[in-house]
């Protein structure tokens, strides 16, 4: 007869039997290894997907899971946007109401973002309220929320600022070019540009006097101005049958001003003794040995 006691209780007994068991099952409810057996809490989840998401957020325990799902909560709230429907047009998404976007008709709106205190313009730029009001208009047709129309509006401005200078700096060189050409001119530069305007009144008819203009006062290109007054002076006292040898008067160019001007006669018009004058000295370019 044995004298060993047996000191497991019996299994069943509460609080006793399988104490082992119980404590490794409430360590495994908590996050515990199960058991010891190195098994990951999670190991006995069926959808192999969810398991591969926990494993790859190596969740330590039930409560870290939870705690972290809290804490996304807590961060985007409980409130969701549905995405659009499956044939909707995403101008027409619930969610832009969500998200402050302006609806058709509240393009009023960007301007509370979008408006020109807010930038540096380059001194004598203005502000293209209407360019913008435009735009404005686009967004909220197209349920653009600010902060994504905002950048667009910014490089925008900060495109048109650059041309902006970019034509100006190219303005204020050509005024210094053509004060410097004049200054070379000394005392002839009145009549150099004399020679300037004679050629641009022969080439340019009627809007002579806008190129004449930018010759003379408004500044202007000094290769321009040094070229109009060597064609001027070459034409001399040929007058404008003279233009063909400066090679800025083509055939093509005077056979297309002699048609403009057949054409006025064939309206019925009749050309004066200015008009016939100069349909002569363009034959003469147009077609060179023929007479008219």
């Amino acid at each position: 007869m044995s004298t060993e006691t047996d000191t497991n209780p019996p299994a069943g007994e509460a609080g006793q039997g399988g104490g082992a068991g119980t404590g490794s099952a409430a360590a495994d409810a908590l996050g515990g290894a199960g058991g010891g057996s190195g098994t990951p809490w999670y190991g006995e989840l069926e959808d192999e997907d969810l398991k591969g998401w926990v494993t790859n957020k190596n969740y330590d325990s039930p409560a870290t899971a939870l705690k972290s799902a809290r804490e996304l909560e807590r961060l985007v709230g409980t409130e969701r946007i549905a995405p659009p429907k499956e044939g909707t047009e995403l101008k027409d998404w619930d969610g832009w109401d969500k998200v402050g976007a302006p609806k058709e008709g509240e393009g009023a709106k960007y301007a509370e973002s979008i408006k020109p205190d807010d930038y540096q313009l380059p001194e004598g730029m203005e502000w293209d309220q209407a360019f913008m009001d435009k735009a404005f208009e686009i967004g909220a047709a197209n349920r653009i929320p600010p902060a994504q129309l905002k950048p667009l509006a910014d490089m925008f401005v900060e495109q048109q600022a650059a041309q902006f200078k970019a034509a100006a700096e190219a303005d204020r060189a050509d005024r210094e070019e053509l004060d410097a050409l004049k200054n070379n001119w000394g005392a002839r530069a009145e009549q150099e540009l004399t020679f300037a305007k004679r050629f641009a009144q022969a080439v340019f008819g009627t809007d002579a006097d806008k190129i004449i203009g930018l010759l003379a006062l408004e500044g202007g290109s000094a290769t321009i101005v040094k070229n109009f007054a060597a064609s001027g002076r070459k034409m001399g006292e040929g007058g404008f049958s003279n233009l063909s040898g400066t090679g800025l008067m083509t055939a093509e160019s005077a056979q297309r001003e002699i048609a403009a001007l057949n054409e006025r006669v064939g309206k019925g018009e009749k050309l004066t003794d200015a008009d016939t004058k100069r349909r002569s000295e363009l034959y003469s370019i147009a077609y060179p040995g023929k007479s008219e």
